[in-house]
């Protein structure tokens, strides 16, 4: 009789066809080792409250730089964050389509934001006081947590009303 054994793991995904944009992030601040292949990073959960802050500002970054080339038009990201069993990938990938998490791209100028984390209950209570700056929003399905690593547009007033 095999055991099932599940792992939690801390878990990083961004949309499927913008993987290399995660390879490049973590290259960016130095932690390329810890990308595979795909759109996610799957990692042990301890390590997520040092990265996640620099992953953010790095995927800000590289989206920046790229678009400063004029390579295209510019990409915009949502990135989900997600600490919990493997298996829930594909919950981590709807979240990232609810109406909250694109409303903050929305209402951001899309040439100075170009990412947008939601970051699930269960990755808050881990990050603890290294959590980045976050709204907290309803999305149908329970309680997300929002971090615009570069806020503009109208999320500098959001961010003001606090």
């Amino acid at each position: 009789m095999t055991r099932k054994h599940t792992t939690e793991r801390a878990m990083i995904l961004t949309a499927p066809e913008h993987p290399v944009l995660l390879h490049d992030a973590l290259q960016r601040i130095g932690c390329g080792e810890l990308w595979s292949t795909g759109p996610g990073v799957d990692l042990r959960p301890e390590l997520l409250p040092a990265l996640l802050s620099p992953l953010l500002h790095g995927l800000q970054q590289e989206l920046a730089y790229k678009h400063r080339l004029g390579r295209g038009p510019a990409v915009r990201l949502r990135v989900g964050v997600h600490v919990g069993p493997p298996a829930s990938r594909a919950a981590v990938h709807r979240l990232l389509e609810a109406e909250p998490v694109r409303e903050l791209l929305d209402r951001s100028n899309p040439e100075v934001t170009f990412v947008v984390a939601a970051i699930t209950p269960s990755a808050r209570a881990l990050l603890g006081e290294r959590a980045p700056e976050l709204v907290t929003a309803e999305t149908g399905k329970g309680l997300v947590h929002l971090h615009v690593p570069q806020p503009s547009g109208r999320l500098l007033a959001l961010r003001a009303g606090r």
